[in-house]
């Protein structure tokens, strides 16, 4: 499925000249891997949609690790929440794990629209709950789940990423060691191959 497809699809309720405004205010760029879309510390409110590429949200902790707390793919949107939210600079970084093009558009031109058009609010309060819910669904899954049961439903969910992201930033979003992730990977396989 292309991108306007999937888009005109996921928000349903845009009319095809709603999602031809929204192009036209948006700008295309290209990263390569390692490059961060977003740094620590912006104050930009902009919102990303992601056309090729994977793409880690992550925070720095107290100890100077670095703790991914998002893994984005195409097709997915998302904001640093603290400038958009809070008007505060960003808690996180949004580094490119692989060479990714985006959509961008800046929060000024998306109120631009919106002020004329309700639709187009829709769509930003719809991203904007949506990386809510993922966030709340995450910190959930820490408190109910064990390591094991976050890997499985991780693999159920985004299989796909298993071949793309590293070891090290996966281990880091299920929120264990990356020595760890290896034996549980290696236990999770002989398990299937058992069966």
């Amino acid at each position: 499925m292309d991108f306007s497809n999937h888009f005109q699809e996921r928000f349903s309720f845009l009319l095809p000249k709603d999602f031809k405004e929204l192009m036209a205010y948006s700008k295309e760029y290209q990263f390569k891997k390692g490059d961060k879309i977003i740094d620590f510390g912006e104050k930009k409110k902009k919102v990303v949609i992601i056309l090729k590429g994977i793409v880690r949200g992550y925070i720095v902790n107290y100890q100077k690790k670095e703790l991914t707390t998002f893994i984005y793919q195409e097709f997915a949107a998302f904001a640093a929440y603290e400038p958009f939210l809070l008007s505060k600079p960003s808690n996180h970084a949004f580094e490119c794990l692989e060479p990714t093009k985006v959509l961008m558009i800046d929060n000024e031109d998306l109120e631009k629209l919106i002020s004329t058009n309700h639709r187009i609010k829709k769509v930003k309060e719809k991203i904007i709950i949506e990386g809510l819910l993922l966030s709340f669904k995450r910190n959930e899954s820490f408190i109910k789940l064990s390591p094991e049961k976050r890997y499985k439903d991780f693999m159920k969910k985004k299989s796909g990423l298993l071949q793309r992201v590293s070891q090290k930033h996966l281990a880091s979003y299920l929120g264990i060691t990356a020595v760890s992730f290896s034996r549980l990977k290696k236990r999770i396989y002989d398990q299937y191959e058992l069966q």
